[in-house]
């Protein structure tokens, strides 16, 4: 189904709106069901309740026309491209259902940019804050921090959030790398343990009687074991 053009006029229009001295036809009825605003407008002792006209200064044409697009059937979806301005006229003409949409919009995004967090800070959007906390928490650096514009833009409380997820997913990567490391440590120390002449004529660490990672005579030892190891073949390991 195609979307409807509201440069044309149909059957269905009673009522234009002039932006950027061009006319988009409309009805009413659907604008009313939308938005209370539009609905007083043509109830009340507004000049647009006689008038078959309503200027929208201000606007511009294609930006109203996408929002009709939006809210007439077929319903052209919300996206990255239009969300930002679609929340700007819901808020303006108090279009709750279209403003549930761009916030139903927001949550299927993968990606929680600096972007989406700050439209869904705007709006106050706490689903969306937290799915973008989640996410950011993974991705934001000191680059960001220090060179990013639309950092200043996040309040203290979000930001405060984000760095806290942030500290609190780099102190689990910390925790997982040190088991690893541990874990390594116990292998090498079983590799030199095992039979064979590869610990013969190595380089011993006059620091360290047992392998410390940090240590670089210590680790050149260890690669040297592990070279060997390769080189008697699989079956020492077995």
């Amino acid at each position: 189904m195609e979307l409807v053009d509201f440069s044309k006029p149909t059957t269905m229009c009673d009522v234009f709106l002039i932006v950027e001295s061009r006319k988009l036809y409309c009805n009413r009825a659907m604008l009313s069901i939308w938005s209370p605003v539009f609905e007083t407008m043509f109830k009340s002792n507004f000049k647009e309740k006689e008038s078959s006209e309503v200027n929208l200064p201000d606007k511009t044409f294609d930006d109203i026309q996408e929002l009709l697009q939006v809210i007439y059937p077929p319903n052209k979806a919300i996206n990255l491209s239009n969300v930002e301005k679609m929340l700007q006229f819901a808020d303006e003409y108090q279009m709750n259902e279209l403003t549930r949409r761009c916030r139903q919009f927001l949550m299927t995004q993968r990606a929680g940019t600096l972007e989406i967090l700050l439209l869904a800070q705007r709006y106050q959007f706490e689903d969306v804050i937290k799915r973008c906390v989640e996410h950011l928490k993974h991705t934001i650096n000191s680059n960001i921090l220090s060179n990013e514009l639309k950092i200043k833009e996040v309040n203290v409380e979000t930001l405060n959030s984000v760095l806290i997820a942030r500290v609190k997913h780099l102190e689990t990567l910390l925790d997982t790398f040190k088991k690893k490391v541990s874990g390594s440590c116990e292998k090498f120390r079983d590799i030199k343990a095992l039979p064979g002449n590869f610990n013969e004529n190595l380089t011993t660490c006059s620091r360290h009687t047992e392998s410390v990672e940090s240590c670089q005579d210590c680790m050149r030892n260890v690669r040297l074991i592990i070279n060997r190891l390769c080189e008697e073949g699989s079956e020492l390991t077995e």
